[in-house]
């Protein structure tokens, strides 16, 4: 039973990986994802999987014909990776900031906040996002506000679904 557990671990592993994502698949995963996260209009009134849907669909729409075939699993796991790498790197800036270096520049601030997440053994080899980073630190920021569910079931949402979901608020 020992053996067959390892291996089914092991083999499960294997087949639910698929290639690495290039820096220009990692821009386009973003852009896609800020751009329907942030619709006005259908933003709000989508349910959890249709909004990943629209994403796999816009994504393998728009990728370069050499680029592999993205399912909706495996652009969650990619997004998740980058929006926790560039929470922890937001918070680190934060902790550089609130120590208020004196004519330290942003630039600064920054490289002193990768020397800070790299103490963390997950990030010890340093900040791999930097190809998104400008698209995703700003978004990010407006995610830490927590009044989206409330107000839109609170204003009589005109949504057509019984649970709303501020997906851009959802943390995988």
């Amino acid at each position: 039973a020992i053996v067959y557990s390892h291996f089914h671990k092991t083999t499960k592993k294997k087949m639910s990986r698929s290639s690495g994502y290039s820096l220009n698949e990692d821009k386009l995963l973003c852009q896609i994802y800020v751009d329907i996260s942030q619709d006005p209009i259908t933003g709000i009134c989508q349910s959890y999987d249709q909004f990943w849907v629209r994403i796999e669909q816009s994504y393998n729409n728009l990728k370069e014909e050499s680029w592999i075939y993205r399912n909706k699993k495996s652009l969650q796991c990619r997004i998740a990776l980058i929006e926790k790498a560039v929470r922890k790197l937001s918070a680190c800036i934060r902790q550089i900031e609130n120590l208020q270096p004196s004519g330290a520049s942003d630039i600064d601030i920054i490289n002193q906040a990768k020397i800070l997440l790299m103490q963390e053994p997950t990030y010890k080899k340093g900040f791999k996002f930097d190809h998104v980073w400008n698209l995703m630190k700003d978004f990010e920021k407006f995610k830490d506000i927590d009044t989206g569910k409330k107000k839109v079931r609170g204003q009589g949402s005109t949504c057509n679904h019984r649970s709303p979901r501020l997906l851009v608020l959802h943390h995988l």
